[in-house]
């Protein structure tokens, strides 16, 4: 089967209820069109999936059972395998939602600098006022470094999901 053109819009997080999982709704849209509300209460359960079309519930599922199983890191350097699934699917990209929310709140502050390796460098002295007067520095002192707040969300994810945890 061809790739589904899926993506999780209108994300809200409810951090205050967010015990064992996280407490969230968001709407499932395939190709543009919103085919299901999706959420979890935050209290260890499963997701909660309640599709507009049972016929399009199927083409999804159906889907996520011929992926390939994901790895996740253990904890301990190792890793396990879980089959992909709408739910661990979703999981991901609500971690790519909070992480990359996370990015640009502090990147609004101060400028922020991504290492290919994964390294993170902050410099909270420097604002943007004055940013472009320093980059040419901070470029030699860093090859390779990409500015936070000159990449997309794309490029952002691509620099920063190689290296969560």
């Amino acid at each position: 089967m061809s790739a589904l053109n899926l993506e999780l819009k209108n994300i809200k997080i409810v951090n205050a209820l967010s015990d064992e999982t996280i407490c969230y709704t968001a709407s499932l849209y395939l190709d543009g069109k919103k085919i299901a509300d999706l959420s979890n209460r935050g209290c260890g359960g499963c997701d909660e999936q309640n599709f507009k079309d049972r016929a399009v519930e199927r083409l999804v599922h159906s889907y996520f059972q011929d992926q390939p199983d994901q790895e996740y890191p253990d904890g301990e350097g190792g890793f396990y395998t879980m089959p992909t699934t709408l739910e661990t699917w979703t999981s991901r990209q609500l971690t790519r939602h909070l992480t990359l929310k996370d990015y640009r709140r502090v990147a609004k502050k101060h400028p922020v600098g991504l290492l290919a390796e994964g390294k993170e460098l902050k410099w909270p002295k420097l604002s943007y006022a004055n940013f472009e007067d320093h980059r040419s520095t901070l470029v030699s002192r860093y090859p390779g470094v990409k500015f936070v707040h000159d990449l997309n969300d794309v490029e952002l994810w691509a620099l920063i999901e190689p290296h969560l945890g």
